[in-house]
């Protein structure tokens, strides 16, 4: 899972098309990368199940890497998908139809539930532990044992020097992308949503 060009010795990033985590491109042209985030709009609106892809340039199509389903009530669940024999996997979690809480995949290992400041681990494919730290400002990936990150997201700038979100991504995450994408995707939106739940408490509106 998550085969592809090797990182270069230099930081690239994977630059998302939209602000939106429903439905947007995620892409590094130059290393031939491109995922998609796509939710159907009919429906409810938080009752929906996003799918992500990536373009295998071997099959010459979009294989299917993940689906999220994202609930209103109760917990969102997740399923990912393998490359290799396409069977669905969940990190040892027994599931009938493939899914599991997204809990189970991206565990919180530090912070308070629907905080900003918080840690979200998960087991990448490749066997190693990865943490996501969520801050006010900042959204970084640590590999178990490291004090470099292996990723970092970067929020949209509107105004003074444009840039669109992006993914910026450090040399030797080749093995885990897939996973690294879905769980920033995931991790970035319960940021939003923590920072706007604060906002709206303090009377600051949206």
């Amino acid at each position: 899972m998550g085969q592809s060009p090797s990182i270069p010795s230099e930081h690239a990033r994977l630059i998302f098309s939209s602000n939106s985590l429903r439905n947007a491109r995620i892409e590094c042209d130059a290393l031939g990368l491109h995922y998609q985030l796509s939710t159907p709009t009919e429906g409810i609106k938080n009752q929906r199940m996003t799918s992500i892809t990536r373009w295998d340039p071997r099959q010459e199509k979009d294989v299917l890497i993940a689906e999220w389903e994202r609930k209103f009530f109760g917990r969102d669940r997740i399923r990912m998908v393998s490359n290799n024999n396409n069977q669905l996997i969940s990190e040892g979690y027994k599931s009938e139809d493939g899914f599991v809480v997204v809990h189970d995949l991206l565990q919180r290992t530090y912070g308070l539930p629907g905080g900003v400041r918080v840690n979200r681990t998960f087991t990448a494919n490749n066997g190693r532990r990865y943490t996501w730290k969520a801050r006010h400002t900042s959204l970084k990936l640590y590999e178990e044992g490291s004090q470099v990150p292996t990723a970092e997201y970067g929020g949209r700038y509107c105004l003074i020097n444009k840039r669109k979100a992006h993914i910026r991504l450090a040399p030797g995450c080749d093995e885990i992308l897939d996973y690294l994408v879905v769980t920033c995707v995931i991790t970035e939106r319960k940021r939003r949503d923590a920072k706007r739940r604060r906002r709206s408490n303090s009377g600051g509106g949206d």
